[in-house]
């Protein structure tokens, strides 16, 4: 805080001298500081203990697994990579369809264990998509998404004008 008021005034004495920062210079510097100030602050928060564990509560507990997957429960981790990764995922996601282990004394697919999917940047691609069309992947994913280039699509999006306006009024 200290950084940033001591900023305020070498830009109000600058000013002041009859250099050339005047008006709206002036405030745009004023803002960066201010910016750069307050970045960093953050809330304190605290994370009180449990008292008590309930099994069933909490997050992804139940998500995905079924009644005859009970035993067996896979948490997935995509990673990032472009579209290598988004690949990767696919490939993963397909081997799990395909792969049967005896759960119980009943055949389970791999695939019907996962109960929760983490992913970052490419794998995000794939990770999401079977999150909203869940085993449609299977069917059009390759031909929609990764046998396109769509590096070179987004990038394009770049240069579209048309892409800025939709941001700013949607």
């Amino acid at each position: 805080m200290g950084r940033f008021l001591n900023g305020l005034i070498d830009l109000q004495r600058t000013a002041r001298s009859g250099s050339r920062l005047r008006g709206a210079p002036v405030l745009l510097a004023a803002a960066a500081l201010a910016a750069t100030a307050f970045g960093c602050a953050g809330a304190l928060v605290e994370n009180s203990p449990l008292e008590r564990f309930e099994p069933g509560t909490g997050y992804g507990t139940k998500v995905g697994a079924t009644p005859s997957a009970a035993k067996l429960r896979l948490v997935l981790a995509f990673s990032g990579g472009g579209t290598r990764a988004s690949a990767l995922a696919y490939g993963v996601l397909k081997e799990l369809r395909d792969t049967e282990v005896v759960l119980s004394g009943k055949k389970v697919r791999l695939l019907d264990t996962v109960s929760a999917i983490s992913s970052v940047s490419g794998g995000s691609f794939t990770s999401a998509y079977y999150g909203l069309y869940g085993e449609r992947i299977f069917e059009d994913f390759e031909q929609r998404f990764l046998r396109k280039n769509i590096n070179a699509r987004l990038g394009l999006n770049l240069f579209r004008p048309i892409q800025f306006l939709r941001f700013w009024f949607t």
